[in-house]
Order: structure tokens, then sequence, then C-alpha cells
């Protein structure tokens, strides 16, 4: 006899070739009530997943069809399963095309008529299609019996336990040879496998299925897998492969049974790297502020620092898009920074316009890129020279002023802030009085200049009196 090949394909041959694929279970025609397959939510935890088979007496009809094109092989088949499951040297009635038959077995054949059932199909199934109807007391004990040695052959010496009424055995041969005797048409035995997936060559489910009225399979615990569909991902969106998720522990899998977990890497494309998240990345050639999920940080407006181009450094984000053509100041940790193309500054060192963080929009003092407050002296705007103070230009200063314009130092007339390099005159410095020629102090001068009705005469530069 064909251990377990022959039991897988002999399971599948009781409910005759009706029986579908792994997992759907339709009841074959004179088979009796078909099992009731129901979830059992015991508990969130998925780590301890059960499979709980509950049944009691039943009959049960095995009924199938011989073909010319099946015979040998069904033969076979079922011949392997009934010689498992009914009681050696017992009669059984059959029907073959309505005549009445007796079928026996010992344990390893089915007999039928003194020969063996692959004997009786091959020699006297001579019809085109005959229908074969086998009717079984399937009282518990043959049940069990059956069971226990079925289960024996196919899953070997698995976890598992068995609940006869109120009493539990970790032994399906004790549970039925023990408690033979006392099993009655009410008695409620309980088969509870370990690991949450009894299989043949298909389920359980399907194998248990015949046992008849007030048979049950209950998946009890493990995880509760729901399809998911493969997306594609976005800047603003990560996608995913096909795959299933448990809605109770929230784990991936590859296939609908969880047998192959997935990592959140393996299941989810992002469309940055996990390095990124809090930086800048790159997608189809725009950049973008990289935030939780590693997708586009929309609530980002701001400064962001990250790789663009291959370089590191500081940009401004709007909306979460990285603008690589921003110019104007934006604050950068506890400083207030002047960018240009995108970047900050550094080789900037003078005076531009803009508006930062807090302050009216005008024209400030930069040094490396950055605000300084506290710059004081002149910087030139455009084409003129203006006096800054606390690094904005000093529009209360009207008058002579020390400072250093186009690399010279000397004393220079600002007019409201600005230098006048067309003022000529006579100015204050200190306590004396100096020429001014081109808004700067002349100390090459010497000479008279007549301001008004006053005339000043100077000495290298320096009033020394009038007349």
């Amino acid at each position: 006899m064909r251990k377990i090949k022959g039991l897988v394909i002999g399971l599948a041959a009781l409910m005759a070739a009706g029986v579908p694929a792994a997992g759907v279970y339709a009841a074959p025609a004179g088979f009796g009530s078909p099992a009731i397959v129901s979830q059992k939510e015991l508990s969130d935890d998925c780590s301890d997943p059960k499979t709980e088979v509950t049944f009691t007496n039943a009959a049960a009809v095995i009924n199938f069809t011989v073909t010319e094109e099946n015979k040998i092989e069904q033969a076979e088949n079922v011949n392997d399963i009934l010689a498992l499951t009914l009681t050696p040297d017992t009669e059984y009635a059959v029907k073959v095309d309505g005549v009445d038959k007796v079928i026996t077995t010992d344990g390893n054949n089915v007999y039928v008529d003194d020969m063996t059932l692959v004997e009786y199909v091959t020699e006297c199934v001579k019809t085109t299609e005959t229908a074969v109807d086998i009717t079984i007391d399937t009282t518990l004990s043959k049940v069990l019996s059956g069971f226990k040695k079925a289960y024996s052959v196919a899953m070997g010496d698995m976890d598992y336990s068995v609940v006869v009424g109120d009493v539990t055995f970790k032994n399906l041969f004790y549970a039925a040879g023990v408690f033979e005797a006392d099993l009655n048409d009410e008695t409620e035995v309980i088969f509870t496998y370990e690991d949450g997936t009894l299989v043949f060559d298909g389920d359980y489910v399907d194998a248990l299925s015949g046992l008849g009225e007030g048979a049950t399979v209950e998946l009890i615990g493990g995880h509760d897998l729901q399809a998911a569909d493969a997306k594609e991902c976005t800047p603003y969106v990560a996608g995913q492969v096909a795959h299933y998720d448990c809605t109770k522990c929230g784990k991936h899998f590859a296939d609908e049974k969880g047998n192959e977990e997935l990592t959140d890497d393996q299941v989810f494309v992002y469309p940055f790297a996990a390095e990124e998240v809090g930086a800048i990345g790159e997608y189809d050639g725009v950049y973008y502020a990289v935030g939780e999920g590693r997708v586009c940080d929309t609530s980002k407006n701001g400064a962001v620092c990250g790789f663009v181009d291959g370089q590191k450094g500081w940009h401004i984000a709007k909306n979460g898009i990285v603008n690589l053509d921003f110019k104007g100041f934006a604050t950068v940790g506890s400083s207030e920074m002047y960018f240009q193309k995108g970047s900050i500054a550094k080789k900037l060192t003078g005076a531009v316009q803009g508006t930062p963080t807090g302050k009216s929009k005008g024209t400030y003092y930069v040094s490396n890129g950055r605000l300084n407050e506290t710059y004081k002296g002149f910087a030139k705007v455009g084409s003129s020279w203006y006096l800054f103070a606390k690094g904005t230009i000093n529009k209360n200063k009207t008058g002579a002023v020390s400072g250093v314009i186009d690399g010279k130092k000397n004393w220079y007339y600002v007019k409201s802030g600005k230098f006048i390099n067309t003022f000529k005159g006579i100015q204050k410095v200190g306590s004396s009085q100096y020429f001014f020629k081109n808004g700067t102090m002349d100390k090459t001068y010497n000479g008279t200049f007549k301001s008004g009705s006053t005339t000043y005469v100077i000495k290298a530069g320096k009033v020394v009196g009038t007349k």
C-alpha cells in the first residue's frame, strides 16, 4: 500500500471527484452533511494558532463514480483509505450500479467477491460509467481508530491533543483505545493540532468533511490575513508589492497561509532611503525634504540639510519641495543665513537686500552668508556706499564718519547714511573742522574755501582760521 501518497490521494477519493483544491470544500453527492468550518477568535495572539476538530457519531454514504479513464487510479485510492479506516474482517454493504455487494478489508487491501478492489474494478467494471455507493456506520470509536491510523501515517509524531468528553489526551491512540467502550452518540471528541495547519495534500477541512452532522473544524487564533494589492510609489506615498497583512498582529506575509513572513523593506517600496529621513532625497530629478515614512514631508517649509548633486549643505524647501533657485534669508538653527541659488552664500560678505526672519524688508550686512547684526562701517550697495550700524543702513546719520571705502580708510561725508561723493565743504570732526572734497577729507589741500559769507583758511585740510 502506498503510504503517504496513497493516503493523500485516497482522502480526496473519499469525497469523490468533487473535492476541489486545498482550502475549498464542495460536498460530494450522497456524502452526508459537510463539516462546518468557522474562524474562532480566541485571542489576538497570532503566535499560538491551533486547529480544532470536533465531531460526534454519524453515518456517511461514500459515493464515487468509476470511469474507464480513472478506474484503476480511483480503485487504488479508495483501497488505501478504506483499508486504513474500516475495521478488518468486518463486512460492509456496497451497491455497484444498484447491485448489492459486500466488501471486507485485512488492513491492507479491500476485497470484493474474493477479489481485491483493484482486481475487481479492473476485471468486472466494464461500463463506461459505474456508480458505487458504500454505506458505513461510523460509530465514534471507528472514526477515531481510522483517524488515528490516517493521522499517524500522514503526519508522523506531531504535537497534538485529543479531548474525549471531559478528559484530555496527548495521544490519539489512547483516546481511541481506552475509551472505545464508553463512546456513544452523545460523546464529543475534540482534536487539537498545535500548529494550526492540518494538511494532507489539501486542508484537513476537506479530509474530515464526511464525518457527518455535527462535525466542525475551527481555526483557533493564528493570523487573520487579508490580501493587499501591489501599488506604485510616488514621492508622497510609499508603494508596495502584493502581499497579505494580518489584521491582528500587523505582520506581512508573501502567501495566503502565512508561511513566509516579509519585512517592511520587503513589502514596501519607498521613494527615499531610510538615511534620507529628516534630510533631502531625489526622485525623478526633483529634490524633496524627506519625512517619516520615507516620503515627502509636505509640511516642511524652510531650511533642510542634505545632499544635492553629491554635495551636502543647507537648502530651502517649500511644501516639502527643495527650491534650488531660492534667494534670500532663512533661519538655520539659531542663525539667520542668506541663500543664493538655493544654498547658503558662504563666500558672500557685504550688503544684501532681503527680509530676515522677524524683520522688515531692507538692506542688511552678512558675513560669509550669515546675518551680522553687530556690523558697523561702510558697505557697498549697488554702485553706492552706505554707512551701516547694527547690521543695517544707519539712515539717521548725516555728517563726517570715519571708515573704509574702496579699501581706503578716511573720513567721509554721509547724508542719511549714504556716502555723498559729490560733497565739497567744511565738516566738523571732533573739536576741529576739515575740508572735504568729493565727500572725502582732503588733507592735501592748503588754501581758502568760501562758504556763504565765511572764508575758511585751510592748512593740510584742517581749518586754521576764518576771515
